[in-house]
């Protein structure tokens, strides 16, 4: 997952207030890179304990199994999108990529 941390998100409700206690509004909030960084770990924290809860009680084989059925890796999934595109020049220049992709 790649965040571009030079843009501003507004994932969580601002908690900046004028000199007259005003609220700031989100997008119009100056939100530092380490504001932004921690609510990218909080997100990810948030994602890897779903993960651990849908593990459950499996074991680290069936868990493998299970998991296999879900995750693609890059890239199969930049193969199984190139295998949608339709001109027969866009074909001929994925598949000249996707050998190169395979051979990694």
């Amino acid at each position: 997952m790649v965040w571009a941390s030079d843009i501003k998100h507004y994932i969580t409700h601002s908690k900046t207030f004028t000199h007259d206690h005003q609220p700031i509004q989100p997008e119009d909030a100056n939100i530092t890179r380490f504001g932004l960084s921690c609510q990218i770990a909080k997100s990810i924290v948030q994602r890897l304990n779903q993960i651990t809860d849908m593990q459950g009680n499996r074991s680290d084989e069936e868990w493998e199994i299970y998991r296999e059925t879900l995750v693609e890796n890059y890239a199969d999934e930049l193969i199984r999108k190139c295998d949608m595109i339709k001109s027969e020049k866009q074909k001929a220049e994925m598949e000249a990529f996707k050998a190169k992709l395979k051979s990694l």
